[in-house]
């Protein structure tokens, strides 16, 4: 399924040349048409969907952007907690608000939608299970297995897990 791995902040002014021309290209048009829908004040992100299923990288990646609304930076601002219930205990969870748990939370909601209405999860290949042992073993040769094993240090998920692996 899909699983965001890292928020990555980018400003023309900190990065100038950074992004591919193609990319760049894509943040201006998705910038111009929130400047023209009279939203030049509030950011335009950009998410990058990369594939790291396969034994390799091989680099396969999707460039999508979106309009942040001013609403939801100042609930971001006020930095209440994350809420949730737990789906192995059932009991109510609260987190404080920073990257590492925002990404924990929209994880946690992706993982949560058992009927794949968001239409996120894919049958797992015999790819992805070795990727997953490969973590396990603290092995290094996958590039996704690398990815994984971050994540499993930073999700409360794999705590249990993380304590487990030698």
């Amino acid at each position: 399924m899909l699983q965001v791995n890292s928020i990555t902040p980018w400003r023309p002014s900190m990065y100038a040349g950074s992004l591919p021309p193609k990319r760049l290209r894509t943040w201006r048009e998705a910038r111009a048409r929130c400047n023209a829908e009279d939203f030049a004040k509030d950011p335009v992100e950009m998410t990058e969907f990369i594939s790291c299923s396969r034994a390799e990288d091989s680099g396969d990646s999707v460039m999508a952007e979106s309009h942040i609304p001013a609403i939801v930076l100042d609930i971001a601002r006020k930095r209440r907690p994350f809420v949730g219930i737990s789906g192995v205990t059932d009991t109510e969870i609260k987190r404080p608000i920073s990257a590492v748990t925002c990404l924990e939370y929209i994880n946690f909601n992706i993982r949560a939608d058992k009927q794949n209405q968001f239409h996120l999860r894919a049958e797992m290949t015999e790819q992805d299970k070795e990727v997953i042992r490969a973590a396990g073993r603290n092995e290094d040769t996958l590039p996704a297995a690398r990815v994984l094993r971050a994540k499993m240090q930073t999700e409360r998920l794999y705590a249990n897990v993380v304590q487990l692996t030698p």
